[in-house]
């Protein structure tokens, strides 16, 4: 188990990521919005994924279009080449000003990747896929998609079994859990062999937090929730407001 950790008055990016980019000002999933996190001095980012319905690993949360794309539909309706001429705008919560973005594949990430080689990305297979195609469809999809930039990622899941298989049938190095039930953490870490685990930080039942994993909590934008999870024994913040945080509680150099 960790041991309790100091109580730093600054922290560091390493103990970031970045929840589906910068979301709180730039479309989730979105290229750009990955961009402006690693410009804020993000070093982790998160990402979702579902496949289309030729199986290619696409940057997407929703398996609905009308939230992201405002459009009637699935993602599953639509193939790779249909899908990256619909929108990627969230215009409820965005209006227009990214109506002329398009909905990206995972392997689109690689330019980023290449011009970033410090940036860990986190990419969650989403449950909604596995069922709709198989689990090792969904690994062997996302496992292509990352070919030229593998060593820079960890594939994680809410599926135990998807994080178990990752590793040990698909080559996936580094590989994580998502998961809910706070009094399962270590068995679960037993059963998926997990390198890192991820958490609703509200699910959390114990004052000081140990982990025998780093553990990442989400979704946090507040700094000053922020410094009291980290120290409370917590590995790194997940925050949709990735900016905002690391401006208010890093170091500046």
């Amino acid at each position: 188990m960790s041991s309790k950790l100091s109580t730093p008055a600054v922290f560091t990016p390493e103990q970031f990521v970045a929840h589906r980019g910068l979301q709180s000002q730039y479309v989730e999933n979105s290229l750009s919005g990955f961009q402006a996190a690693i410009a804020a001095g993000a070093l982790h980012v998160e990402m979702d994924i579902q496949l289309s319905k030729d199986g290619v690993a696409m940057l997407y949360h929703d398996v609905t279009l009308d939230r992201v794309s405002g459009i009637k539909g699935s993602i599953f309706d639509f193939t790779c080449s249909h899908l990256t001429n619909l929108p990627a705008s969230e215009p409820i919560r965005l209006g227009d000003r990214y109506a002329s973005q398009t909905i990206a594949p995972l392997h689109a990430l690689g330019e980023i990747a290449k011009q970033h080689p410090n940036v860990t990305f986190y990419i969650e297979l989403k449950e909604d896929s596995i069922v709709r195609h198989g689990l090792d469809t969904c690994l062997s999809a996302i496992k292509n998609a990352i070919e030229t930039f593998h060593h820079q990622c960890v594939l994680i899941s809410f599926d135990p079994t998807a994080v178990l298989n990752a590793k040990q049938h698909f080559g996936f190095s580094q590989t994580g859990l998502v998961f809910r039930h706070w009094s399962k953490r270590e068995a679960l870490y037993t059963e998926t062999h997990a390198d890192i685990a991820y958490i609703n930080y509200k699910r959390i039942r114990s004052t000081r937090i140990t982990s025998s994993v780093p553990l990442v909590v989400y979704e946090v934008a507040n700094p000053t929730l922020a410094k009291t999870l980290l120290q409370r024994g917590v590995a790194k913040i997940e925050t949709f407001a990735i900016d905002r945080l690391i401006e208010s509680l890093c170091q500046k150099t």
